[in-house]
């Protein structure tokens, strides 16, 4: 969509290797997104559900300490 003129996207330095005819502008702020992981039971979570979560939970301690960052229902 960007090389036919009809937008531009926020992607990241190392996926567009390939694009040397674009006009690239770097940002400089700091980016953030927020991430929801819903679920009903961890015991039926497929093996790739639980592998995943498990896998965010155990990499997110630092924002796991900040209890207003997530929310648990």
């Amino acid at each position: 969509m960007i090389r036919q003129n009809l937008g531009i996207s926020i992607l990241y330095q190392n996926a567009l290797s390939d694009y040397d005819d674009l006009c690239l502008i770097p940002i400089q702020e700091n980016l953030f997104r927020h991430v929801g992981i819903a679920y009903n039971n961890y015991d039926t979570l497929s093996y790739a559900g639980k592998t995943f979560l498990d896998f965010i939970l155990r990499k997110t301690p630092e924002i796991l300490k900040n209890k207003d960052s997530f929310h648990i229902i």
